[in-house]
């Protein structure tokens, strides 16, 4: 069960990572604004993940 746990946080760090790469290298708006929803998915997922396996 903690196995599926780590499967969706590192997924979820991924997107993080991804995100924030997209907030510091990207200076387009809209490039911008699709970073942020990256790494607001990537804290959903982990709410959700927690959620689904944390009693």
């Amino acid at each position: 069960m903690a196995n599926e746990l780590t499967e969706f946080i590192l997924v979820s760090v991924a997107l993080l990572g991804i995100g924030i790469y997209g907030l510091s290298v990207k200076r387009n708006a809209i490039r911008m604004l699709f970073a942020i929803e990256i790494v607001i998915n990537a804290a959903n997922l982990n709410m959700v993940a927690f959620g689904r396996f944390l009693p």
